[in-house]
């Protein structure tokens, strides 16, 4: 083993790890897609040279119907680009019922807001209505409380 590029494509190579090789030009696939592609697109697979893509959306079905020929030549290009034959036929999209969500969300966890008093509660209350006045009045003393 001469270096480390010489030993991965001996790995990549290895004939049981075809269903790797295919995960990987999968991955590459899906990153060419176009965005909108790529932004509700759950996972892709092939099964008897047909391609399925799952999406989460029902209209990205009818976006893929008409970009199918878009997408038969980005996969001819990755094919050309790595000098591998995929053997897909045909493109198939799937609409999922179920919505996929990232599973690497952290859980929420409590935090405490507590926060020092930044006010010294000095400021004039000018304020006719008695009602107003009472209520900054009562807020002068819950920042007074607080301040301590």
């Amino acid at each position: 083993m001469k270096n480390m590029s010489y030993l991965l494509s001996h790995i990549k190579n290895v004939p049981y790890l075809k269903k790797f090789r295919k995960n990987t030009y999968l991955d590459m696939l899906k990153k060419a897609l176009p965005k909108n592609f790529q932004q509700f697109l759950c996972f892709m697979y092939i099964k008897n040279e047909i391609l399925f893509m799952v999406f989460e959306h029902p209209s990205m079905k009818m976006e893929l119907l008409h970009k199918r020929d878009f997408i038969q030549s980005i996969i001819k290009q990755i094919e050309k680009l790595h000098n591998l034959s995929l053997g897909i036929k045909k493109i198939e999209p799937i609409i999922s019922m179920k919505r996929f969500e990232n599973k690497t969300k952290q859980k929420a966890t409590a935090i405490d807001y507590t926060f020092t008093e930044q006010s010294s509660g000095s400021f004039a209350n000018s304020l006719e209505d008695e009602k107003l006045h009472n209520q900054i009045e009562h807020i002068k003393t819950l920042i007074l409380k607080n301040k301590k």
